[in-house]
């Protein structure tokens, strides 16, 4: 009796064990399909990634490339927005203030590479070499080199070196690149060419002299000049709609709109009646049709104009014009493009910039000393707000 009692409790306790073998076996299955089907959630979230070195030494062969196709004499932040447009990466138009807080084409990195932007507080350059410690910007003598290491630029503070993120693989964005020759500068400043993809720092134009690498940088902006730049800088697109889709009349509109009023920092500097561009103060700015072929967009736009704004003068100009306005669509979507030869900006905008740059002037010290510089400006601010403020 006591052996089968005994027999019985070992069958029953080997059929537990293999019950728990089996449970076991059953949750390791499972476990293991679960993380086989499974993708960790960072990975899975991310969908654009920082530029690579070949990339950015694109971006900086550019700015010797191209260096024709930069018209004038661009501010900071439109010269290297230019430059990555000209490189083939398109981000939305940001001023170097935004560009130092960050922008969402950017991750601020603390090591650079060529192709990097380096910021400080009004002011964005593009790095060129990091061995020699090279950046190509907008300064007071045109578009240069110099060295964001140097005396001028550590008064200004700490760097900030920010990389273009994108969501293409990296043999689509070099395959534009891939095999072309572009004539570059060696650390000797002889011009070298070399293959986009093997191109070695130092590269960017206008190389420095040791005579220049040694003495001070006399030519750079001083910090109000850079704080009066940021203040007066005009943007060179604005986004419309994102996605391909093609934008809507209002859309469109409402873009152009609102880069007309950004405009009008232009008028915002000492010398609002010498704008950098010949400024079109308008009465109305009216989109009238919409068309897009490709990548390429225009809008037909109707503008009723008050007065013309150039070389020191103001001009009565009340006509009507059609102009045919340039979209692009970029990786962000759709964007309405700054005309590079005038600038339009609306009345009641301009009103307002003209009237506290009077008021600033009638409270300045040259106007208690009678300055005739400062009177005559008074004067012909008075005339041109006349002007502007006079009915139809």
């Amino acid at each position: 009796m006591r052996k089968s009692k005994n027999e019985f409790v070992r069958r029953t306790a080997r059929k537990l064990v293999s019950a728990a073998r089996l449970g076991c076996f059953c949750l390791f299955a499972a476990s293991l399909a679960l993380a086989q089907t499974s993708i960790p959630p960072r990975e899975h979230a991310r969908t654009s990634r920082p530029l690579t070195e070949k990339e950015g030494r694109a971006i900086a062969i550019a700015a010797r490339e191209h260096e024709p196709e930069v018209r004038g004499k661009p501010d900071c932040s439109h010269l290297v927005h230019t430059i990555y447009r000209l490189a083939g990466f398109e981000y939305p138009f940001a001023n170097s203030q935004d560009l130092y807080a960050g922008a969402d084409s950017f991750e601020r990195v603390k090591t650079p590479q060529a192709g990097d932007l380096v910021t400080w507080p009004g002011h964005v350059a593009l790095v060129l070499d990091t061995v020699r410690h090279t950046f190509y910007s907008s300064v007071h003598k045109g578009n240069r080199a110099g060295f964001y290491d140097g005396p001028y630029w550590k008064a200004r503070g700490k760097p900030r070196f920010y990389r273009y993120v994108t969501a293409r693989p990296p043999e689509m964005v070099l395959a534009k690149s891939k095999g072309t020759r572009s004539v570059v500068a060696s650390a000797s400043g002889h011009a070298v060419a070399e293959d986009a993809e093997n191109v070695t720092a130092p590269v960017g134009p206008k190389p420095l002299t040791k005579e220049e690498a040694t003495k001070p940088e006399e030519d750079m902006p001083s910090s109000d000049d850079a704080i009066s730049a940021s203040k007066t800088e005009i943007p060179g697109s604005i986004l419309i709609a994102a996605g391909f889709k093609k934008p809507t009349t209002d859309q469109v509109s409402d873009g152009i709109s609102k880069l007309s009023e950004e405009a009008a920092n232009v008028l915002r500097g000492d010398e609002p009646l010498r704008p950098r561009i010949p400024v079109v103060v308008v009465e109305q700015l009216k989109v009238e049709g919409v068309g897009t072929k490709g990548a390429k967009g225009w809008a037909h736009v109707r503008v009723d104009s008050r007065a013309f704004i150039s070389g020191g003068q103001a001009i009565p100009k009340a006509r009507n014009e059609k102009v045919r306005w340039e979209l692009r669509r970029t990786e962000s979507g759709w964007e309405a493009l700054m005309p590079m030869d005038r600038i339009y900006v609306p009345r009641d905008v301009a009103v307002s910039v003209l009237s506290a740059r009077l008021a600033h002037l009638s409270q300045s010290e040259g106007a208690k000393t009678h300055d005739p510089q400062v009177i005559r400006e008074e004067e012909q601010l008075a005339g041109l707000l006349h002007m502007l403020l006079q009915s139809k």
